[in-house]
């Protein structure tokens, strides 16, 4: 059995198309191994003892159409090690021991149609993973962590007719990570944590599609149910209410000292199904000041004034102030005069 597989090993092999290396040892693959395979078409390494891609180990490989890296022990595979492959239609990265794989990884990889990632170790995966996989036709993810799939992992792959979830950890799929209408055909999700209720979005996105059938088993109110024959008129999903927006009022007053008072509704949604109140107070208020207010200035007592002669004709002089209140705030002062004059006699004057 072949243990390595060194550089140059196919030198000057440039016509051939199908490479057959499965069920061997190879744990390690020299970066230019492949570089004189430029007419490759499948290359199979199923079966073997590999951990690591070398950068570029494809990069001279750009008519490879079908790549089988199966049943080894893969645990990183770098950002660019498929981008050179534009026209690579079968990609097969099953049991091996991936964690995580870069979002752009098959970016470049537009004519993909399979993928197996099937029986790997992944709890989660990149939203725009397969964003540009448009001939993607079957996504295997049997055999995982998943618990929860990123929204929109598989809207822009209008091909795609098989999908395989089973045997992961998932307690609900949620319809958001198709595009609202597709081809697929079936969607596998055996032997996960499936909640019935909790899934009502998908249950109503297979119902409109021409094909679509969900395969696998959910629990309905600690029963275990055929997915099939499910019935999401029997769920009651408690809804949580949510604060509306709130609705501020003018200030009481026009001047001086008022309040503003501010009121919202727990409407956005309302409650129901025995979802929880909205938590918190449902209306505020504070203090407002527009400026004092307008004052009118009024008269003030007028003062008495004795009469300026001691004997004879004099005057007498009264007077008063606009301060009772005075004016202030853009108030009218006072009406009137404030001086009054009035001839006064206190008899005549006697002659020494």
């Amino acid at each position: 059995m072949i243990s390595t597989i060194a550089a140059k090993t196919f030198e000057g092999l440039v016509s051939l198309k199908l490479l057959m290396l499965g069920n061997n040892r190879i744990s390690i693959i020299a970066a230019n191994t492949f570089e004189d395979l430029v007419s490759l078409e499948i290359l199979q390494l199923y079966s073997n003892s590999i951990s690591s891609l070398p950068d570029g180990l494809f990069s001279n490989n750009t008519n490879l159409k079908r790549v089988m890296l199966g049943n080894n022990r893969i645990s990183i595979i770098p950002v660019n090690a498929f981008e050179d492959l534009v026209l690579l239609e079968l990609l097969n990265l099953r049991t091996n021991t991936l964690s995580s794989l870069p979002f752009e990884l098959f970016s470049k990889n537009i004519n993909l149609r399979t993928i197996y990632l099937n029986k790997n170790t992944f709890s989660s995966l990149p939203e725009e993973l397969f964003s540009k996989n448009i001939n993607l036709q079957k996504v295997d993810l049997n055999g995982n962590n998943l618990n929860s799939l990123p929204q929109g992992l598989l809207s822009s792959n209008i091909k795609l007719q098989y999908i395989d979830l089973s045997r992961n950890a998932f307690t609900t799929v949620s319809a958001n990570i198709f595009m609202a209408m597709t081809n697929v055909t079936a969607l596998y999700l055996f032997q996960n944590q499936l909640l019935c209720c909790n899934m009502t979005d998908l249950f109503e996105w297979a119902a409109i599609q021409t094909k679509a059938t969900l395969y696998g088993d959910c629990t309905d109110f600690g029963i275990v149910t055929n997915i099939q024959e499910f019935n999401i008129s029997h769920c009651k999903i408690p809804v949580d209410g949510q604060w509306g927006s709130w609705t501020t009022t003018s200030c009481s007053m026009t001047c001086g000292n008022g309040m503003i008072y501010r009121n919202r509704t727990c409407n956005n949604p309302s409650p129901s199904d025995g979802g929880k109140n909205c938590q918190g107070v449902d209306n505020e208020s504070s203090i407002c000041n527009l400026g004092d207010c307008p004052v009118d200035g009024h008269w003030g007592l007028w003062s008495s004034v004795r009469c300026s002669v001691t004997c004879g004709n004099g005057i007498r002089i009264r007077t008063r102030r606009c301060d009772n209140p005075a004016p202030s705030g853009g108030g009218n002062g006072c009406v009137g005069c404030d001086m009054k004059r009035k001839l006064c006699s206190l008899g005549k004057c006697h002659k020494s």
